[in-house]
């Protein structure tokens, strides 16, 4: 049963943070108090382009995630790793955010982060 709960509290973590990417890629209103710090009004092109670059390591993230909860070999091996940190990170950049409502992103950031740390452990045994 816990297996089923985290496996679906990534699931949600990770549509999520794709989804808010989005946001900000087409620029929908609902993320702008969510993205970027809460400072736009609407998104400038460079945020935009570094959105969709962002989207493509959330689509990595959840192929790797899916290659690991199925038992299958992750290549790059060092790709776990990375994408704890690149979690991480994102937990703590929007934790300290000016935005009250990016500060809620740490939330799946930090699952996410969890799950890859857990798995980079289980990993170098």
């Amino acid at each position: 049963m816990r297996i089923i709960l985290e496996r679906i509290a990534v699931a949600v973590s990770m549509i999520w943070n794709m989804y808010l990417v989005i946001g900000v890629v087409f620029g929908a209103s609902y993320a702008l108090q969510r993205a970027a710090g809460g400072q736009f009004t609407s998104f400038p092109a460079s945020i935009r382009i570094l959105y969709i670059l962002t989207f493509a390591i959330l689509v990595w993230q959840a192929v790797v995630y899916v290659r690991f909860t199925r038992g299958m070999s992750i290549h790059p091996a060092w790709s776990v790793k990375v994408l704890f940190y690149v979690e991480a990170a994102s937990f703590f950049v929007n934790a300290v955010s000016r935005s009250s409502l990016e500060r809620w992103n740490a939330v799946p950031a930090g699952i996410v982060a969890y799950v890859f740390y857990r798995e980079w452990q289980a990993t170098k045994a």
